[in-house]
């Protein structure tokens, strides 16, 4: 019985931190698909990365873009700053 209380009590507060920061989220997201620093490309405000658990097998992982999409001359994505 405590443990299922306390599983109701988790998905409770877990939904309504979700919710109260949507827009918190969307703002981010939409921040980070703006063009990069002139460069006149626009790049989406989420990434996702590809992994395995040994138990679990393959999962996404969607996070938001944290890379630039500057390149140098020769076409090479350069560093952050």
């Amino acid at each position: 019985m405590e443990a299922a209380l306390k599983r109701a009590l988790d998905v409770s507060l877990a939904s309504l931190g979700i919710a109260a920061s949507w827009p918190l989220l969307l703002g981010v997201a939409g921040g980070r698909s703006l063009p990069d620093g002139g460069a006149g490309d626009v790049s989406p405000g989420f990434g996702s990365l590809s992994g395995s658990l040994r138990e679990k097998g393959p999962f996404r992982l969607w996070k938001f873009r944290t890379m630039t999409n500057e390149r140098s001359a020769d076409g090479a994505l350069l560093p952050e700053r």
